[in-house]
């Protein structure tokens, strides 16, 4: 991964870095009706407010989609959050969003969770075929409301897996009262491997509880845990005795949040209490005919997180305002992490939005990051938002953020220092600049960015050896276009059409390589005028891009040192097509996508194959 993607991944993961309100907007003064009248505006639906929303931990969903209605995001997402939602089908009471991502520090790289959470209670059942990599599954997602009305709803999946994978996931919901709920699942996975050894598995449990203590007032409690783990390649040796060596990882997790929400008009108060839980364990497994004669461990770490925090928005007449501040402490032992123990960092957030005249939106902000093993991070950024008349619009944005190393943070990630302190000071900004059109059906943005850091903290990685020597000289900037169009003719047939492209201006085409994407969707609204009642729609993507030779690091836990990773060499041609027909309550979908050049990324020394193929209907059966 570049050294600028995992910056921007970490400084977005760490600071939330733009607080959106998610709740529902209450009615009341002229100031609100006009904050209303603003936000609902379809010129501020542009691609930095999409942004925003995956930098945030949602938990109101249900007032995202209801938000940026009609709207199809698909975010790549950050280890550890969600990386996608979407809608299945055009009829809104099938929105649903599904979770993939890969926890921080996770030895289990390249396999994921898949959850399907509601985003309301919606009474509908799924049924997908998917082909992943050539196995696939049957899942079947049923959404039930009670008969009696009300909250209470029970939610039930069943995937069936083929001899290579099985999943059982459960999920339930009730209103114990007219102030409480709770809400309780389960996930279980498994992959047998060739010897019918368990090649990964994986259990989640997780509770909630919401207390309603006044009006607006409500006390929340959420609890999980993970527990995960994968054997790596094993030796197997046939004798009278069928003897197997197993390298395995497992991943203990546990999450807890206690929090005191209070909503009133103009304003929203939470505060919070949590406490994370990790313990990482590699170990070896000797085996005679499947049976554990020695288990030995050669690394284990546990990292423990107690963190306390408050977040505070308020409206204004022209605006509003809002603070977040986080303080928390860990405490790290194990093989891994022979020089730190007790850490803590601090984290704020404070940002200001003022809209002159409704044709004017002017958001400054500022946030600092303190980590006492990986330094400090300072960020602030400015952006104007025009309405220059009913139908055309323009916006500026610049963010300048800066990194100051603490010397441990080599420590962290288990590299020798041989005396070095020399670390110098990370700086970046960016800006971009672009206007917006729309008129009746139609909707035209286009976009121009341009993006710089100075003295990149990396390391020298040789291909002959295991040196990772620090060096900070380097200074590298790209820059890139994205153009947007979204029409609306003939009554039912409405065309989308992306672009986007962006170009290295450094020399070094490690850094940076020519990166250009794009997709073209057509979407029927209305069937009826033309053969049937319904809806259609239809999507193609594509990406081009070169990958040159590029060597990672990855821990290996069996030596307890870092070993290197070819990641990609030849050049890729990614195609997704999307097919979804509605027809009244049933809905057929039809996804693929693949990728030509490498049918295999190697990924931490082991081939990753690309491509997936799932077919789905999706049917409303209640009104």
């Amino acid at each position: 991964m570049k050294f600028k993607e995992i910056l921007l991944i970490f400084i977005s993961f760490t600071f939330f870095v733009v607080d959106f309100n998610l709740y529902s907007e209450e009615k009341g003064t002229n100031a609100d009706s006009k904050f209303n009248k603003i936000e609902s505006s379809k010129i501020f639906e542009d691609n930095a407010e999409i942004e925003n929303l995956k930098r945030e931990n949602y938990e109101g969903i249900d007032n995202l989609i209801s938000v940026y209605s009609g709207i199809d995001i698909n975010v790549l997402g950050y280890p550890g959050q969600f990386s996608s939602f979407n809608y299945r089908g055009l009829n809104h009471k099938g929105i649903s969003f599904s979770i993939d991502g890969i926890p921080v520090d996770s030895y289990i790289f390249g396999v994921s969770d898949l959850n399907r959470i509601p985003t309301e209670m919606i009474d509908t059942v799924y049924f997908y075929r998917y082909s992943v990599f050539n196995p696939g599954y049957l899942e079947v997602d049923f959404h039930t409301k009670s008969i009696s009305g009300g909250e209470p709803f029970t939610r039930i999946v069943y995937r069936i897996g083929d001899y290579e994978r099985s999943f059982v996931d459960l999920f339930f919901k009730r209103k114990l009262t007219n102030l409480s709920d709770i809400g309780v699942s389960g996930s279980f996975e498994k992959y047998p491997g060739q010897f019918g050894e368990d090649n990964y598995f994986g259990r989640k449990f997780w509770v909630s509880y919401k207390r309603e203590i006044s009006k607006d007032l409500f006390l929340k409690f959420s609890g999980i845990y993970i527990k995960r783990g994968v054997d790596l390649p094993s030796e197997i040796v046939f004798t009278k005795k069928l003897v197997s060596h197993n390298s395995r990882a497992d991943n203990n997790s546990g999450m807890y949040n206690l929090s005191l929400n209070r909503n009133n008009e103009g304003s929203r108060f939470n505060l919070y209490l949590y406490f994370n839980g990790y313990k990482r364990r590699f170990r070896n497994i000797l085996k005679e005919n499947k049976i554990v004669v020695k288990d030995t461990i050669y690394v284990e770490d546990k990292e423990n997180i107690y963190g306390s925090g408050f977040s505070y928005r308020k409206r204004l007449d022209q605006g509003d305002i809002s603070l977040k501040f986080n303080l928390s402490a860990y405490s790290i032992k194990g093989d891994k992490f022979p020089e730190i123990k007790n850490k803590n960092k601090v984290s704020t957030f404070l940002n200001y939005r003022y809209f002159y005249r409704e044709r004017l939106i002017f958001n400054p902000y500022f946030a600092i990051f303190n980590d006492s093993i990986r330094g400090r991070i300072n960020q602030g950024g400015i952006s104007f938002h025009s309405i220059l008349s009913e139908n055309f619009g323009t916006f500026f944005s610049y963010r300048l953020s800066g990194r100051y190393p603490d010397i441990q943070e080599l420590y962290y990630e288990g590299i020798e220092l041989n005396g070095r302190t020399d670390l110098k000071n990370e700086k970046s900004d960016s800006f971009e600049m672009g206007i917006r059109y729309k008129s009746k059906n139609n909707f035209i943005s286009g976009s121009i960015y341009r993006e710089t850091i100075d003295n990149m903290i990396s390391f020298d990685i040789s291909k002959d050896s295991r040196s990772f020597l620090p060096f900070n000289d380097k200074r590298y900037s790209f820059w890139g276009t994205e153009f947007d169009l979204s029409s609306s003719f003939l009554k039912f047939f409405q065309i989308i059409m992306r672009y986007s492209y962006a170009g290295n201006r450094d020399k070094n085409s490690f850094l940076f390589n020519p990166d250009i994407k794009g997709y073209f969707s057509f979407v029927i609204n209305d069937l009826e005028d033309i053969f049937i009642k319904g809806q259609m729609s239809s999507m193609v993507k594509f990406t081009c891009k070169y990958f040159g030779e590029e060597y990672l690091k990855y821990y290996n836990p069996a030596v307890r040192d870092f070993a290197l990773s070819k990641r990609l060499t030849e050049s890729s041609f990614v195609f997704d097509f999307k097919a979804i027909v509605t027809i009244k309550t049933l809905t057929f979908i039809y996804e693929v996508d693949n990728v030509f050049g490498e049918d295999f990324v190697e990924v931490y020394g082991y081939p990753v194959p690309r491509g997936t193929i799932r077919i789905g209907i999706q049917w409303d059966f209640f009104d």
